[in-house]
């Protein structure tokens, strides 16, 4: 992980996590634009607990996107294809209020779904296989 022209970078050969922010945000919108450039499984993670607990909501395959939670293990809660490639940058916004978790994508709401595992946490970024990727333009409780 490293800071660069006003962004984030992330570089990783393995299953990689950065967490931010306190364990007491309940309700939020997390928004940042994405670039992955290589890699399988990028997107954003919120109300963690820390590294074996939170939700994530983005890219889980090369054309499918998926909102889930991990609590010591991964458990996909919904997915839809989505058409995604290498280089191009994504906007993703995740909304999570009460039980209530949406992911949008380039102003698209692609999925919707309810769970209620956790109610508060930190937010950040998850690359599952490693890879690389930048993150810019990152907004949190808009």
């Amino acid at each position: 992980w490293g800071l660069q022209q006003h962004g984030m970078t992330m570089s990783s050969e393995e299953h990689c996590l950065s967490l931010t922010g306190h364990f007491y945000m309940e309700q939020s919108n997390i928004e940042s634009i994405l670039t992955p450039l290589s890699g399988k499984q990028h997107g954003l993670l919120f109300r963690a607990q820390g590294a074996e607990q939170y939700y994530f909501a983005g890219f889980i395959d090369e054309q499918k996107v998926a909102i889930g939670v991990h609590d010591f293990g991964q458990k996909v809660l919904c997915t839809a294809p989505y058409k995604w490639n290498l280089g191009e940058a994504y906007r993703m916004k995740v909304y999570c209020h009460n039980e209530q978790i949406s992911l949008t994508i380039n102003d698209v709401e692609v999925l919707k779904t309810e769970d209620a595992t956790y109610s508060a946490g930190m937010w950040g970024y998850y690359a599952f296989e490693g890879g690389n990727c930048t993150y810019h333009d990152i907004k949190v409780n808009m």
